[in-house]
């Protein structure tokens, strides 16, 4: 079969998929998931990358520490995985590539060693020649140095123009997988980085498939051989390039299967990637036991929690409380349970007080507990006083607590598993927290008053 009657048959294939209708969502994510783990597995391994399939995984769960393994190894695949996401989340779409984009993933994929001179050229061209032994045990040399600037202008120059072509529809443009192909060779002949080059190379290749529409090609250990042989063929030997075009057919079209399976409802799980699944996630959890959980609401010990969580950090707040004190006329604590509470003017015994109210019956479903700082009439401002108040409020979820204040956002909203007491960084973040809070609010006030004179 001709090489054009095989690329009708993608494009075919392609329309089935399109004519089953949208994917869902849940087979969307499935796919992709796929997809963005072969990919991230299979290039890195090329490279030299000592992650197996279940370590890929475990990094793209965000695990970023994989036993006896290079933390560069791990680094190098999560920068992969983030360039990888990127790319199947922009999906189809008219793109063009630039040598700003060419860099910038190279910058994500490629980091830092202990030699600093490499460490300079990330994301650079190179400055000094290159070359590989291929598999005849011959050396092939790459672009030198002062000549890759010109070069992969006229390669992204051409590539742009085929792309244009295919997006404006033009009957003499060339199908998806030859401008995809031919870019990915071009690029590997110029060698343009010191390194990371197959890995940037399948990137862009993949970046043109799924910006026309088409998934992306995953060359995985049983192709890799055949695939380093016709690039080797045509760098050094003038072989021909519709070898390598089939050999790109052939895989592409398994992605095209591959995504036709997943949009019939048909199972694309590997047979024993489940228990691999199970297995990886075990081991995250394993080595993130502080996290598991291990008490639920219904479980805990309302006098261990209050006096390990919850006093402690009243006595701290109680003990800004004082100190703000004397600048209003009146001020107020009150704690509360759901309904049940108690307001009370200092001085108090705090702990005791909030023991108190975690001891009434109608406590015992509860679902938060507020402690409210009233601080009223502040002396200095004569006729026109005025009342600051502070509130925390600890909710009580089926398997963590939340704890909440005044003037506190996302970022420093606290939350606990029920075997896990706050710490000191957070019993002093949260009372400081209060402190400043109420002497914002007087400064506040205390600047309108002055321009409203």
């Amino acid at each position: 079969m001709e090489l054009k009657q095989i690329l009708e048959r993608l494009t075919e294939l392609k329309s089935e998929i399109g004519d089953l209708g949208k994917l869902p969502k849940e087979v969307l994510q499935k796919i992709n998931y796929k997809f963005r783990l072969d990919w991230n597995y299979y290039s890195n391994r090329m490279e030299g990358g000592t992650l197996t399939r279940e370590e890929t995984r475990s990094v793209m769960v965000g695990n970023i520490t994989v036993d006896g393994k290079p933390i560069k190894d791990v680094m190098e695949m999560n920068g992969h995985d983030e360039v990888v996401r990127e790319i199947l989340r922009m999906g189809k779409g008219e793109v063009r590539i630039s040598e700003k984009r060419i860099k910038e993933i190279h910058k994500a994929i490629l980091k830092e060693t202990d030699d600093a001179g490499k460490n300079k050229q990330i994301g650079k061209w190179k400055t000094a020649p290159n070359e590989i032994i291929n598999y005849k045990g011959e050396k092939i040399s790459f672009t030198a140095p002062a000549d890759v600037a010109d070069e992969m202008h006229e390669l992204l120059n051409k590539t742009n123009a085929q792309l244009d072509a295919y997006f404006a529809g033009k009957k003499e443009a060339q199908h998806p997988l030859i401008i995809a192909a031919d870019f990915h060779l071009g690029f590997v002949t110029i060698h343009p980085f010191f390194d990371g080059n197959g890995r940037t190379a399948r990137i862009l290749m993949n970046l043109i498939l799924i910006a026309c529409g088409y998934p992306p090609i995953i060359i995985t250990d049983n192709s890799k051989q055949a695939y380093y042989q016709y690039l080797a063929d045509i760098q050094a030997y003038g072989g021909d390039k519709e070898l390598m075009y089939f050999h790109m057919v052939g895989l592409e079209h398994r992605s095209l299967m591959l995504l036709l399976k997943a949009a019939k409802g048909e199972d694309i799980e590997e047979e024993d990637d489940l228990d691999k699944r199970l297995e990886m996630l075990k081991r995250i959890s394993e080595t993130d036991a502080e996290n598991i959980v291990r008490l639920h609401k219904k479980d805990i010990n309302i006098n261990s929690f209050v006096s390990s969580v919850i006093n402690a950090l009243a006595h701290a707040i109680y003990d800004q409380f004082i100190k703000l004190e004397p600048l209003f006329a009146d001020n107020y604590i009150e704690t509360r349970v759901d309904q049940t509470g108690v307001k009370q003017k200092p001085p108090i015994a705090i702990g005791n007080t909030i023991m108190n109210v975690f001891a009434e019956p109608t406590s015992k479903n509860r679902k938060e507990f507020r402690l409210t700082m009233s601080h009223l009439q502040y002396k200095k401002a004569g006729l026109k006083a005025f009342d600051v108040y502070w509130e925390l409020v600890l909710k009580f979820e089926d398997s963590k607590y939340i704890i909440t204040y005044e003037g506190s956002n996302d970022k420093n909203l606290i939350g606990k598993l029920y075997h896990q007491a706050l710490s000191k960084t957070d019993i002093k973040q949260i009372a400081k927290n209060y402190f400043k809070y109420v002497l914002d609010k007087i400064e506040y006030n205390l600047e309108n008053l002055n321009n409203d004179r």
